[in-house]
């Protein structure tokens, strides 16, 4: 219950419902409320949706203006109090199908995953009980809704967005909202079937978490997982180059299927993750420019090619055509080393990568993880090898009042061992120390490097910061 402006009590909305979300998004804290899965996203479309529409510069403007706010919220109170809500219920999935085509045929436009459900279903129905299809539809939702894996949570997918990665990963460059009328076309001609693809959609879409670090359908070794996971976080969480999911996944395919090594990964997805800091950090690329989904489309004609037999030979075609999108990468760079240098010097000069505890903000928090993914990309092209057990040292002490100490340029990976027994020293001890670690190859051309003059700090952590990227642009330049 509630009083209007006349303190007269008004009926409220009565919750009675097992779902834990709701409750909370309606009556706790909205903002800390994970989405988790389909329905959580459609609790939070219609809040959202409704927010904006009742918001007093909006509802307004469909009033007369000397209509009070307050009033006009009586007014819409009123109105759906008296709402009817009819129930149409049916046994059989063929009316059911039927229903809802007709029900859905006029207002908002369908999202395509339900457009294609229905399609799928009304082909199937004339086939077999639909029991099968509903199952496979439903792990494939639930193959896509949040997971914890070792106590991190992954994020929930809506089921347009992965069946839009997976159209341009599989089949051809449609836009989106024509998804649906290319699926109902290769349908009728027979280039699809719906239990190939309903199938096929169920295959990915386990795969699919890895995008996210969620490796629980993958089997890789403890040795090479730590750095398929840093190149991961960066293109996905750090740079957000959405258009290496089909690539990504098609790439995680080829492997679950044998077709590729752990290697074969690493290599490619170094490669990715270098080249982005490069093309998007440093130069502004533009995204247009990136055809990674062609790339998964090739590969996907090779897994679909009935004419070989041999595994091997498909391995060794699937290297060869990663090689080819390295190159067409690097052809995306600039012809003169100039135009880097230059695009380079405005990057340095800028306080874009920063690592510090002394600042405890989110946007830090964010500004942190991408630089130290970007430092361990660094370390593992210089000493050629994944480091476990290592920790981010300040090499000038890291410190609140003096922001270059945050740089990138100060910062170097060490083991824990060593970065404990540096806490704090004075720049004179740290050269010292370091010049007595012969396991580090960075640690060794800091030392050779001339870095510790203080007098010259800000133009010594400049210079690394420079330096670090041009190491980076050398890696990739040939592809």
């Amino acid at each position: 219950m509630y009083t209007d402006k006349d303190f007269k009590l008004k009926k409220s909305l009565k919750i009675e419902t097992s779902n834990d979300f709701f409750n909370k998004y309606l009556y706790g804290d909205r903002e800390k409320q994970k989405i988790c899965n389909s329905t959580d996203k459609s609790i939070d479309d219609v809040f959202t949706f409704f927010e904006d529409v009742f918001k007093k510069e909006n509802i307004s403007s469909y009033f007369n203006e000397n209509i009070d706010y307050f009033d006009i919220l009586h007014i819409i109170y009123e109105q759906i109090s008296n709402f009817i809500i009819g129930i149409l219920s049916t046994n059989s999935d063929e009316d059911a199908t039927s229903i809802f085509e007709s029900l859905n045929s006029k207002g908002k436009p369908l999202d395509q995953s339900d457009l294609i459900k229905n399609k799928i279903f009304s082909e199937l129905i004339e086939k077999e009980p639909l029991d099968k299809a509903k199952n496979c539809w439903n792990e494939i939702k639930k193959n896509l809704e949040t997971k914890t894996v070792n106590d991190n949570n992954f994020p929930f997918t809506d089921l347009d967005d992965f069946i839009n990665i997976y159209w341009k990963e599989n089949i051809d460059n449609t836009s989106t909202n024509k998804i649906y009328a290319n699926f109902k076309s290769k349908i009728e001609n027979k280039e699809i079937t719906s239990e190939e693809f309903l199938e096929d959609l169920r295959v990915y879409s386990k795969e699919f978490g890895i995008i996210y670090g969620d490796k629980s359908n993958f089997h890789f070794s403890k040795e090479h997982w730590s750095e398929i996971k840093n190149y991961i976080n960066l293109l996905v969480d750090d740079l957000k180059i959405k258009q290496t999911y089909p690539i990504l996944l098609q790439i995680m395919h080829c492997y679950n299927l044998n077709l590729i090594k752990e290697k074969t990964i690493i290599k490619n997805l170094k490669y990715m993750a270098n080249f982005h800091i490069i093309y998007n950090d440093i130069l502004n690329g533009k995204g247009n420019m990136l055809h990674y989904d062609k790339h998964a489309r090739i590969l996907r004609k090779i897994l679909m090619n009935k004419g070989s037999d041999f595994n091997e030979s498909k391995s060794q075609i699937i290297s060869d055509k990663l090689k080819d999108m390295r190159k067409e990468l690097s052809g995306l760079l600039p012809k003169e080393k100039i135009a880097f240098n230059n695009a380079l010097e405005q990057y340095c000069n800028d306080e874009n990568l920063s690592y510090t505890n002394k600042i405890d903000t989110k946007n830090q928090k964010k500004i942190n993880n991408k630089t130290r993914n970007i430092l361990n990309n660094y370390s593992i092209l210089v000493n050629n090898n994944v480091s476990e057990g290592t920790n981010i040292e300040h090499i000038y002490l890291d410190s609140a009042t003096d922001d270059i100490t945050h740089s990138i340029g100060n910062l170097i990976i060490l083991s824990i061992e060593d970065n404990s027994k540096l806490s704090n020293k004075r720049i004179s001890e740290k050269k010292a120390y370091y010049e007595k670690i012969t396991n580090n190859n960075d640690v060794s051309k800091l030392v050779h490097s001339g870095f510790f003059d203080e007098n010259n700090k800000d133009i010594e952590i400049k210079n690394r910061k420079k330096y670090m990227f041009e190491e980076i642009y050398n890696s990739i330049k040939n592809g």
